[in-house]
């Protein structure tokens, strides 16, 4: 399951996205309080 190769289904790579974004959106977001709180 961790080879993307060319042959990736669009419909498993979107819910493979929707999947990474919350994740991702919530580690920018406690960074971005990190470096507000240290400036």
């Amino acid at each position: 399951a961790g080879n993307l190769g060319a042959h990736v289904k669009p419909q498993a790579l979107w819910c493979y996205i929707k999947g990474t974004l919350p994740k991702l959106k919530a580690k920018l977001n406690k960074s971005f309080v990190m470096i507000a709180l240290s400036e």
